[in-house]
């Protein structure tokens, strides 16, 4: 087992209890991967499980997915005259069928004018499987490096963070600081819920028993409504002429505008009232996903 970051082989490790040794790995320079869409992540995935299917080269729509995904999650700028690039050098996906879905990516990042400014930027990203679901739970991409004291083996947690959102990419890991890092065993997981909550409003009648007072208020305004009324159907009707049609277009807004009324003061006076409630209920679909899959590389 080669202990260098820039093997390109598929290594095999032994499996190793995640939590005995956790590092904390320095960040490739990079911001927040703000940006990211789960459309973004569903594209990459399955364009990569695609290809490992058929045996072909990534399709544009793959390419792309990949580069946005790492050009955002590794903080690389998008502005030309920055010369910043992102160079893509493998990719590992989860395996299918779950209720959400993940991919590591990582991509040689630097400077064109500046040599030696390159480094890796290792990200990971997940993304619900059904688009109305937010993801919980925790992110980690880990590792085995070789501990040269005792000359063993060990497991080593590179980050651990909270998922969130319909998709979710981590900050980034530049794998090349942590000494004698095993690169092919590094590995993405994710753990937790796709959540969904429904909040429903129903009406419904709450006893409240009207005073005098309230009742003969409720009268009052009722009668200055309808008094009203009254005097805008008149003003209808003047205005309508000897028009048939017009006539009856006031004497229907006007019998609506009486029932409403009366509505209304029914209401009033009545022994409840109506309020409104909301209840909401979360479906909580679990799921637990990792990239064991053979990693595919790119040719850079």
């Amino acid at each position: 087992m080669r202990k260098t970051i820039l093997s390109r082989s598929v290594v095999a490790v032994a499996t190793l209890a995640i939590g005995s040794v956790a590092l904390a790995a320095t960040p490739a320079t990079a911001a927040s991967a703000q940006g990211v869409t789960r459309d973004e992540v569903l594209t990459a995935v399955n364009g990569i499980r695609a290809l490992q299917t058929n045996d072909t080269r990534p399709s544009l729509a793959t390419n792309r997915a990949l580069r946005n995904i790492a050009t955002k999650g590794c903080g690389v700028s998008t502005n030309f005259a920055d010369l910043e690039y992102a160079a893509l050098q493998a990719a590992d996906i989860t395996g299918s069928g779950d209720d959400a879905e993940g991919i590591l990516i990582t991509a040689r990042v630097g400077i064109q004018t500046i040599e030696g400014s390159s480094n890796d930027c290792t990200i990971a990203a997940f993304a619900t499987a059904d688009g109305s679901f937010q993801l919980s739970g925790t992110a980690q991409i880990t590792g085995t490096r070789y501990n040269e004291t005792t000359q063993a083996d060990e497991p080593v947690v590179l980050r651990t963070q909270a998922l969130s959102g319909d998709a979710f990419v981590t900050t980034p890991v530049d794998a090349d600081t942590i000494s004698n890092l095993y690169e092919d065993s590094v590995t993405a997981s994710a753990v937790g819920n796709a959540s969904k909550t429904t909040t429903v409003t129903t009406s419904v009648k709450v006893k409240d028993k009207k005073t005098k007072s309230e009742k003969a208020k409720a009268k009052t305004k009722y009668t200055k409504k309808i008094k009203s009324v009254k005097k805008s159907y008149a003003k209808a009707l003047d205005k309508a002429g000897n028009s048939k049609s017009k006539k009856a277009a006031a004497k229907k807004v006007y019998k609506a505008k009486r029932a409403a009324a009366k509505a209304s003061y029914k209401y009033a006076i009545a022994g409840f009232k109506i309020v409104k409630k909301s209840s909401s209920t979360t479906e909580n679909r679990p799921f637990s996903v990792t990239t064991p899959n053979p990693r595919f590389e790119f040719d850079n």
